[in-house]
């Protein structure tokens, strides 16, 4: 297939639709195809073509081949010989070709994470935030997680990224998943701390945490959710302030705590213990204006004995 590819005799969508198959299936078969001379870049000439059919495919066999690339290298060969051409496919206008160009560049990570960065790549990304098909915007966000998620990042584009979180919040929809992780992995960054400890962010947090608890109970969306609290309840005394002031707060802790998934139950009690901890006077008065230990002492000491 890669003999063929370099010919470029006899490929068409339903040739790069196998290989792409087979690039899914098996690491092994990502591995040779990758160590033939040329493949690669015969794929990205399929990528600089007018057919958008078989520009898609391609995209998608460079998604599955970046899947299996070791994440250890130093040098991305996917990245170099793809990532370029892949992040101009960004401002294509074609909502198919723009998912599958932000799954190939998020399987880059973090590997490609220097040469994707370097040819423009968050700035690219953050332009399909506001793209009115609904796969286009989830797959950015999709993709904003990997490159947060993945080693070291610059400030500056960690700032560019949370700067639109607010507004995220209150996008129609926004994958809620999606976002609460990409919430949760920011607040790790004091540089984002200006975006992400905002009331709105915080505000929009505890929204989710109570429709997940009355209809869904998504651990998916609970836990990024939990650990984003346990982070905003460590960084900031006002915001334990404000937390500890819902009139639900306590129950909705009560409740996580009584869950029947064990890592919900211990999440919660890192945030329970970052609250109760905090040496601030103020927070130790609401504390105790609140009944906050009284109430949840007996869930917490049920809590304690799966660690």
């Amino acid at each position: 297939m890669a003999t063929t590819l370099r010919k470029k005799k006899d490929v068409n969508r339903e040739f790069l639709a196998e290989l792409s198959q087979a690039l899914m299936e098996k690491e092994q078969n990502a591995i040779i195809f990758c160590g033939i001379d040329g493949s690669i870049q015969g794929l990205c000439t399929f990528l600089t073509g007018g057919d958008s059919g078989l520009q898609l495919e391609a995209a998608y066999c460079i998604a599955n081949a970046a899947a299996w690339e070791d994440e250890n290298k130093t040098v991305s060969q996917l990245s170099s010989a793809a990532g370029a051409y892949l992040i101009t496919l960004l401002g294509c206008g074609n909502s198919s070709l723009q998912e599958a160009c932000c799954w190939a560049l998020g399987n880059m990570f973090p590997q490609g994470k220097n040469i994707l960065c370097s040819q423009g790549f968050v700035n690219k990304v953050l332009t399909l935030l506001d793209s009115p098909y609904e796969n286009v915007h989830t797959s950015a966000v999709q993709c904003l997680v990997q490159f947060v998620s993945t080693s070291s990042s610059p400030d500056s584009d960690l700032i560019k990224i949370s700067a639109q979180i607010e507004k995220l919040c209150h996008s129609n929809g926004v994958d809620v998943q999606s976002l609460c992780w990409l919430i949760y992995l920011l607040s790790f960054f004091p540089c984002c701390d200006t975006s992400i400890l905002a009331s709105s962010v915080i505000f929009w947090s505890l929204c989710q945490l109570r429709q997940q608890l009355s209809q869904g109970k998504k651990v998916s969306i609970l836990i990024p959710i939990i650990r984003f609290l346990g982070n905003v309840s460590a960084a900031s005394n006002d915001y334990v302030v404000i937390l500890l002031n819902e009139n639900d707060f306590c129950s909705i802790i009560l409740q996580l705590l009584d869950s029947s998934y064990e890592p919900i139950c211990k999440e919660t009690l890192l945030l329970v213990a970052n609250i109760v901890n905090n040496p601030s006077s103020t927070v130790r008065s609401v504390l105790a204006n609140v009944k906050f230990k009284e109430i949840l002492e007996k869930n917490v000491c049920n809590v304690l004995v799966l660690f």
